[in-house]
């Protein structure tokens, strides 16, 4: 009997730590950073790969350097998280060089909008400062600019839909909810906070996240108004980092 009750302790422990792994695998940031020849410097943020090309290129060269490198593309930098990463790997070069690196936005002839490449929908909150240009870049101030694609500069090479799982940096808020749900991407069950945050790191465009235990809902928000205001003592909510906060840390 006894022995069995310690072998039942034993499992319990090892799911708790396997549940524990799992978790820190999903909220802890990794950097690893390699060479990749001469022509350019991988890092990966997470489960996101990103690589600086090292080789200046127009547009559609570093395009096709990318993919030559067994990249999908130009990088597709549309979070405040991928965001922060890609300023900080690349301000030493953009200092030195006075110049920016071309990435995965370009702006369609018919009809007209700018989009990223692999796709995805352009956040409302993204830190661009033009659109009338075909090519996007992150410019030596760190905001995102439209060029002609012609200048030959570096640029970021990307993978697309890698993995479902992203980077979340945020603070949480406890007891309190958001007065203003206008914003709102989705609203589904979960079974716990983290859950919740974990979905918030998979949406893009997803910059605040309330968890509601009484009824176990969570209801994703997007860029806009995201006051945390209204008091509720079954509320947890998560407030993503924007990219203006990003912008002034590490511009």
């Amino acid at each position: 009997m006894t022995g069995d009750i310690f072998r039942n302790m034993l499992q319990i422990m090892g799911e708790i730590t396997k549940l524990s792994q799992m978790v820190c695998m999903q909220m802890k940031t990794l950097v690893l950073v390699t060479m990749l020849a001469t022509q350019s410097l991988s890092h990966q943020l997470g489960m996101v790969n990103l690589a600086i090309s090292t080789a200046k290129e127009t547009a559609s060269k570093s395009f096709k350097l990318c993919q030559s490198l067994g990249y999908d593309g130009l990088g597709v930098l549309n979070t405040p998280e991928e965001y922060a990463h890609a300023l900080r790997i690349s301000k030493p070069l953009r200092l030195a060089e006075s110049a920016g690196f071309y990435i995965g936005l370009r702006k369609l002839s018919s009809p007209k909008r700018i989009v990223w490449d692999d796709g995805s929908t352009l956040a409302t909150d993204l830190p661009l400062v033009n659109d009338d240009d075909s090519r996007g870049i992150i410019s030596l101030s760190g905001l995102y600019r439209m060029v002609d694609g012609s200048h030959p500069i570096y640029s970021f090479c990307g993978k697309y839909n890698s993995s479902t799982m992203m980077e979340a940096y945020g603070t949480t808020v406890h007891g309190r909810e958001p007065a203003d749900t206008s914003f709102k991407l989705s609203e589904s069950t979960a079974s716990s906070y983290i859950e919740c945050v974990v979905m918030c790191s998979q949406e893009t465009l997803c910059r605040l996240v309330n968890f509601r235990s009484d009824i176990s809902s969570c209801t994703l928000l997007g860029p806009g108004t995201l006051n945390v205001t209204i008091e509720n003592t079954v509320s947890t909510t998560f407030i993503r980092v924007s990219f203006e906060a990003m912008y002034e840390k590490y511009a």
